[in-house]
């Protein structure tokens, strides 16, 4: 990109900020941009303060401003937060927030209980929203790079920049095979995306991205039932002794060990694992526990799932397929906070199905080691629901002849099933705009669209489905770029290099030459 000595606002959070956004930022820094750091954890703190590769205007810390939170706050600031930005409620928003709202016992193990007052909450949210207007005013930001939208600040931070219409570019909530994407409001839909799909739906061969995306689409294909996404292998569980490959596997594990529990002991706050896979471990104590459970679940993988149906093979009746999310996750507890009670969830979706249909229900395969027992044994007790083991694969549930549709909250199964040209419901607008696609803007609603799929005979136009599918795959294409954020959040391997990213957002920028934040 041309021009010099812009500044940009970088959401530099926990490893994230030391890892790939550190990257991007001596990138950035090198070629001359003014950068502002957003930040959130002392960990990330203390690394951006001590760091010397990348020269910072200003650095905003946000975590402080949960301990400045009061039980005095008036309902016109309340109601100029939402006015601002058109909230319906405040407390949607609030309920994002996993300090303010939720007591974990671990990363995986959490109930809603707020740890502190309603007021004091509020108070927290009108002080974030004076603080994050104060940061925009001061650094003036052409735009925002962050990785993802996870609690309040950042919540607002996105809500102050579409509002004064800067770009703010995050990584979606929904994989496409193999890859995140990265774009200008991807977490919440793009409207940008939104606009080009409509533009391109009479003939989306028009776009510039026409072949890639049809290479695309034919890889989200499901035809040919020996074909399987690329990311099932990050999922896929081996059985103990299962294979030659498992037992090199199980070895080297053994022999890392000690290093590994040395590292724990030396260096826990880069240690990773099953009980904080949102921070770093706490302690040396979590990391070592940590390291022990990665070397227990490669003997004795945790499956709490008990007796299920073990194939698709096995089911002799129409059933609506709804996959479990991942939790905690942003589609699930940020932007959709109300559909958080999944059991709750299928009971209301399966005590409305038409006569003869059942909820098939799996489990996200990277909740199975977590899940409590008692989660599965109340969910099989529920009337008129089937689980299915979380072995079996997405796409041979909902390409079966005995699947009428497919109920998600927002998840990459359900965009693969519309791709295939499955009906699908959603309870979140990510990709509301494909043929097969009817978006639900309460739980009702998707009950009765779905009853509608159930009790119809459709008969959708297989070339309309294409076009449409094909159009939305180009206008993302033309508006994103791909990365396995994924792999490398986990290995540090994955295909997410820093500088295409720069260049990437260069780009991207150049062609969008309308956006002009105004203040």
């Amino acid at each position: 990109m041309a021009c010099k000595n812009i500044n940009i606002l970088l959401l530099q959070q926990l490893a994230w900020g030391i890892r790939i956004g550190h990257k991007i930022a001596k990138i950035l820094n090198t070629d001359g941009y003014r950068l502002s750091a957003f930040v959130h954890g002392e960990q990330t703190k203390k690394f951006l303060q001590n760091q010397t590769k990348v020269q910072y205007q200003h650095m905003f810390y946000v975590d402080p401003l949960y301990d400045k939170g009061d039980d005095i706050v008036t309902s016109q600031q309340v109601q100029e937060i939402e006015e601002r930005y058109n909230l319906d409620s405040i407390w949607r928003t609030i309920y994002s927030d996993r300090f303010l709202v939720y007591t974990f016992l671990n990363s995986r193990h959490f109930k809603t209980q707020k740890p502190v007052s309603n007021n004091y909450i509020l108070s927290v949210c009108w002080n974030m929203y004076r603080f994050i207007q104060d940061v925009i005013d001061k650094t003036q930001p052409a735009y925002v790079v962050g990785a993802v939208i996870g609690c309040l600040p950042n919540y607002l931070l996105y809500l102050e920049c579409k509002h004064r219409n800067i770009p703010f570019f995050t990584i979606g909530p929904g994989r496409i095979n193999n890859y995140h994407y990265i774009a200008d409001g991807l977490c919440l839909s793009s409207k940008i995306i939104q606009r080009r799909h409509e533009e391109l739906l009479i003939n989306p061969e028009i776009s510039t991205k026409y072949e890639k995306a049809k290479c695309l689409y034919s890889e989200m294909r499901r035809d040919n039932p020996q074909t399987k996404p690329a990311y099932l292998r990050y999922h896929r569980r081996e059985k103990p002794f299962a294979s030659t490959r498992w037992f090199f596997e199980a070895c080297l594990s053994i022999l890392l060990f000690p290093a590994k529990i040395a590292k724990a002991i030396l260096l826990h706050k880069q240690v990773f694992g099953m009980r904080h896979i949102w921070n770093p471990a706490n302690s040396r104590l979590n990391a070592v526990l940590n390291v022990y459970i990665g070397l227990r679940e490669k003997f004795l993988a945790t499956d709490n799932q008990g007796k299920c149906i073990q194939s698709v093979d096995e089911i002799n009746f129409r059933y609506v397929f709804f996959p479990l999310h991942l939790e905690p996750e942003l589609s699930l507890m940020v932007f959709c906070p109300e559909y958080s009670n999944q059991l709750e969830i299928c009971r209301r979706i399966s005590l409305n199905l038409p006569k003869g249909v059942r909820l098939l229900v799996k489990e996200h395969p990277n909740m199975v080691r977590a899940r409590k027992k008692q989660f599965y044994e109340d969910l099989k007790g529920l009337p008129n629901v089937e689980m299915l083991h979380s072995s079996v694969s997405s796409e041979r549930i909902f390409m079966s002849k005995q699947c009428v549709a497919v109920i998600s909250i927002s998840s990459t199964a359900a965009l693969e099933a519309a791709m295939n040209g499955k009906p699908v419901v959603v309870l979140t607008p990510e990709f509301e705009r494909l043929p097969t696609v009817h978006y639900a803007s309460t739980l009702s609603k998707a009950i009765k669209q779905i009853c509608v799929f159930c009790s119809e005979d459709l008969a959708f136009d297989a070339a309309e489905i294409e076009r449409g599918n094909l159009a939305y795959l180009c206008a993302m294409l033309e508006n994103s770029f791909a990365t396995d954020y994924s792999k490398h959040w986990t290995t540090q391997k994955g295909d997410i290099d820093a500088k295409k990213t720069v260049q990437a957002i260069y780009r991207w920028l150049e062609e969008k030459s309308d956006y002009q934040p105004t203040t």
